[in-house]
């Protein structure tokens, strides 16, 4: 993402009270000599924040001045959009020092030096937003410019939020808004998501526990927007006797490996913050990054993420006497809007089933009892009818473990497991 006309600035610039002054006057100018809706200068107040259409811009009921059909306004925002870029140019470097220096826990200027860097920031990322997301005419090249140095504003602006503590909203909005676009491509998320990661990591790192969680859960956001993305690329049209994919089957396997991967260790971190929010991002990956996939692929991978929601179950409910409180992953993907197929769901359910076996020296009492509500609920809401004959035998057999290990007060009840397990056998033989 470094473009090598970048202009180059130490964080020595931010400490410099006339430089600052300087900024904060060329900003002022630029809104007074260009007129982006209507002849009128935007408003705005000291954290970047537009009272004018280009914060509207992103709010689709609103209707905005802007007009494709003024030749004069069109030239003029984007004589305006140029003239930021350049100053945004210039800013991301002291804006990256200043986070390195935060992170390494070394002197950063102060919060009122550093409203001046966001304003600039946050002004360039609306005009951006909003020039993608109304008619502005712009070359590939204009765009792709504008895409570089845009997606690297937005994350050195919310580098800049989390180190003053301020517009730090606004900030994860604004990536919001970008992830979300029509106009974001795949190459995107490449750059994107590991920033975003690496943000909510190092501030776990440096002991910001309530900040970290808010970029974290960001970057899972992303994650599911690259997803989505992914799979609407992935499509196939026929040029002569050609068959051309838009995303090739391979590559799609290696993103949502790496989402499920990326999922997990974000689950970890948000869990050593104490998020609230883990069992929805868990469900959500799920249904999100399976929604379309063969799951015959990404049986290891999911795995994974599932392995990290009972290793939290059995953390959080390790003391506590009604274990039938513990959640278990079925409702919640069954209340997801979105469910995913019933086989799928049960699939899912059994590798929580298995997971429970292997940690059951852990906590046997709670993995003992988790596993016959995984199994209760596979054999009455899952593998009811005759297409799932041989899953059900499977669990049954898995059932019939399970009360053996009770105690032997259930030993009839496991031999019940059996013959049933046995009679469903031989009827798909016949």
């Amino acid at each position: 993402m470094e473009s090598e006309d970048q202009p180059s600035m130490s964080v020595d610039f931010l400490m410099n009270e006339k430089d600052l002054q300087t900024l904060n006057n060329a900003l002022g100018t630029l809104e007074r000599i260009f007129c982006v809706t209507d002849g009128k200068s935007s408003k705005h107040d000291n954290l970047g924040k537009y009272s004018s259409t280009l914060s509207d811009a992103r709010h689709p009921n609103k209707k905005h001045s802007y007009s494709c059909s003024q030749s004069r306004e069109h030239i003029n925002f984007l004589a305006y959009l140029d003239s930021l870029e350049f100053v945004c140019k210039i800013l991301l470097q002291p804006a990256n020092a200043v986070w390195e220096s935060f992170f390494k826990e070394k002197t950063v200027p102060t919060s009122g030096k550093m409203t001046c860097v966001l304003m600039a920031l946050n002004q360039f990322i609306d005009s951006s937003l909003f020039a993608y997301s109304s008619c502005t005419k712009m070359s590939d090249e204009e765009k792709e410019r504008l895409n570089k140095t845009l997606l690297r504003a937005l994350v050195s602006a919310i580098k800049i939020s989390f180190v003053t503590k301020e517009a730090i909203q606004k900030s994860l909005y604004s990536i919001n808004c970008a992830i979300s676009s029509t106009w974001i491509k795949l190459e995107d998320f490449k750059y994107l998501i590991p920033s975003i990661g690496n943000i909510g990591v190092t501030l776990y790192n440096i002991g910001h526990f309530e900040e970290a969680p808010k970029a974290l859960e960001l970057c899972c956001q992303a994650t599911w927007a690259q997803i989505r993305l992914s799979y609407c690329r992935l499509s196939t049209r026929t040029e002569g006797h050609i068959i051309i994919e838009d995303l090739p089957k391979d590559t799609l396997k290696d993103i949502i490996t790496h989402a499920f991967a990326r999922i997990d260790k974000m689950v970890d971190t948000l869990h050593r913050c104490g998020s609230k929010v883990i069992r929805d991002i868990v469900v959500k990956s799920l249904s999100e990054l399976l929604a379309h996939a063969d799951t015959s692929d990404y049986h290891k991978s999911y795995s994974v993420l599932i392995k990290s929601w009972v290793k939290i179950t059995l953390k959080d409910f390790a003391n506590d006497q009604n274990m039938d409180s513990a959640p278990l992953l079925y409702h919640s993907l069954m209340g997801y809007p979105s469910p995913l197929p019933k086989k799928l769901i049960g699939s899912i359910l059994e590798q929580e089933l298995l997971t429970y076996v292997e940690m059951e020296s852990r906590a046997t009492m709670l993995c003992g009892n988790m596993q016959i509500r995984i199994i209760d609920i596979l054999l009455n809401e899952l593998y009811c009818s005759k297409e799932y004959y041989l899953d059900r035998s499977k669990v049954l057999v898995r059932k019939a473990r399970a009360l053996r290990s009770s105690g032997v007060q259930n030993i009839s009840r496991c031999l019940e497991s059996l013959s049933e397990a046995i009679s469903l056998l031989r009827s798909i033989l016949l």
